[in-house]
């Protein structure tokens, strides 16, 4: 149910998109039949709404094909704050798939990223359910609640552990390499089914800092083949050879 003091009055919600521990995103519609996601804040945290403005500012800002277009910001008649962009038509990128395609998957959101590090700013979230791939074929990354300007230093780590390079588990500063590790752990799953590592949360974490993923089929770890891109990263100070 939706209570009308919790939404734009002038957007019709059409259903329920998704929910989190700090709000809600609904898709809606305009007078005019445009359909529109919309994000509505349940956290009452002063906090929490600075980093909800602070999302949409970055929306704003990155103004390209490869994230949702920014349409407005708000408060519902309640008082809660909200925003309404672009509602991306598509899904999800299921492999295995065959190698010509991966390239594909990967020169798109390759382009998405660039244009988030451009700005100085890196991902941080990159995993299967934030990476679709509309109709026409145009790759789009949602999702950038976590998204953090070059050289920042996080409290603690935030991501999802699948795709999480070794520098960010070890609290490095933020870099555009931690994007591209876990677009390489993306492009695994995309050729194989399945993601680089599994496992417990801590065998997550010790794979990432410690192993090399299994080779991928017809290649080996020392061939060439691909599945060195996901070697772990060397510790700070340490030049790999």
């Amino acid at each position: 149910m939706y209570h009308p003091a919790d939404f734009p009055p002038h957007l019709l919600p059409v259903g329920l998109l998704g929910e989190g521990a700090f709000g809600r995103v609904h898709e809606a519609a305009t007078a005019g039949g445009t359909r529109l996601a919309v994000k509505v804040l349940a956290s009452e945290d002063p906090d929490a709404a600075w980093r909800f403005a602070a999302e949409y500012r970055r929306l704003e800002r990155l103004d390209d094909p490869g994230f949702p277009r920014a349409i407005e910001m708000g408060s519902t008649p309640a008082g809660r704050p909200y925003y309404a962009m672009e509602l991306i038509a598509g899904g999800p990128i299921v492999g295995p798939l065959p190698a010509a395609e991966v390239q594909v998957h990967l020169l798109g959101v390759a382009r998405a990223l660039m244009a988030a590090h451009a700005l100085g700013w890196v991902h941080g979230d990159l995993k299967p359910d934030n990476v679709v791939v509309t109709p026409e074929g145009r790759h789009v990354l949602l999702d950038v609640g976590l998204m953090a300007p070059v050289g920042a230093r996080r409290e603690a780590i935030a991501g999802t552990l699948e795709y999480l390079a070794p520098e960010v588990l070890r609290k490095a500063p933020v870099a555009p390499a931690a994007d591209m590790y876990a677009l390489g752990a993306l492009a695994y799953g995309w050729l194989t089914g399945r993601p680089p590592f599994s496992g417990s949360p801590a065998d997550l974490v010790r794979a990432h800092l410690t192993q090399a993923p299994s080779a991928l089929p017809g290649t080996s770890p020392a061939s060439g083949g691909g599945s060195n891109t996901l070697a772990p990263s060397p510790p700070a100070g340490e030049v790999p050879v």
